[in-house]
């Protein structure tokens, strides 16, 4: 897929590295921003240009790990995203969901693996309609003192600047 960019609209270019918990590249991850997508090559690396934007909504998802989103008013480039590996099924949105993370590395030391539990039918989009079919749920037990948190809890501040949660 090829986008054009002529000089009324332009163009922005977001590149970086996509890696897991301990810096290896993750080959393969789909890369979305707003409607364009693209792979990550076997070194982890994507380059993907979408028209010029007022926001731009970055999606990276892996069936190994759990799904990564930012929202950034400013093209991202040379950044490294990193994914949380997840515990990732299929799930029928018409009955009860648990999700539990109870794989060997979520439980550690004084760390218990999350539990998730949501009632049937609970699912709804913005219009009230429920999912059709299978879907696809991740849960991670993330160590937050250990920088496990993910890079997207970003802030918008009442004069615009954007920020991140501490």
């Amino acid at each position: 897929i090829f986008i054009l960019c002529f000089s009324f609209s332009g163009c922005v270019t977001h590149t970086g590295w996509v890696v897991d918990p301990q810096g290896h590249p993750i080959a393969d991850a789909k890369v979305s921003v707003n409607s364009e997508s693209v792979q990550s090559n076997s070194e982890g690396y994507f380059k993907i240009k979408v028209f010029k934007n007022s926001l731009f909504r970055l999606g990276i998802r892996h069936p190994e790990f759990a799904d990564h989103y930012r929202e950034s008013r400013s093209g991202l480039k040379d950044q490294v995203w990193v994914l949380a590996r997840a515990k990732v099924s299929s799930v029928d949105p018409s009955a009860p969901i648990i999700l539990v993370d109870d794989r060997p590395e979520a439980n550690t030391g004084l760390r218990a693996g999350a539990v998730f539990k949501l009632p049937a039918n609970a699912l709804v989009d913005p219009y009230g309609n429920a999912p059709t079919g299978p879907l696809r749920a991740a849960i991670a037990t993330l160590d937050l003192e250990s920088g496990e948190g993910p890079n997207s809890w970003g802030t918008t501040r009442s004069d615009g600047t954007e920020g991140f949660l501490v």
